[in-house]
């Protein structure tokens, strides 16, 4: 009969957690919404496509060596 309040707990605890992450998420979500539609400027992207990358010399890349990132971007370079 211990058992039961024990489960309870876990149960109830559990389902805490789960509101709480649903409702971060839904804050974030809506954030990003909002601040998508009241933005005074569109959002321009640094680039169009990955052609674009050796031309932004801002923009720094992180890959691991010898991954197929890497490999790719060292072609695009050349």
């Amino acid at each position: 009969m211990s058992r039961v309040p024990n489960k309870q707990i876990a149960i109830r605890f559990l389902t805490g957690a789960w509101c709480v992450a649903c409702f971060v998420l839904i804050s974030a979500y809506s954030s990003v919404l909002i601040a998508f539609v009241t933005s005074p400027d569109p959002f321009k992207p640094l680039i169009n496509s990955v052609y674009d990358l050796p031309k932004k010399p801002e923009v720094r890349l992180t890959v691991k060596k010898g991954w197929i990132a890497d490999l790719i971007f060292q072609v695009l370079i050349i």
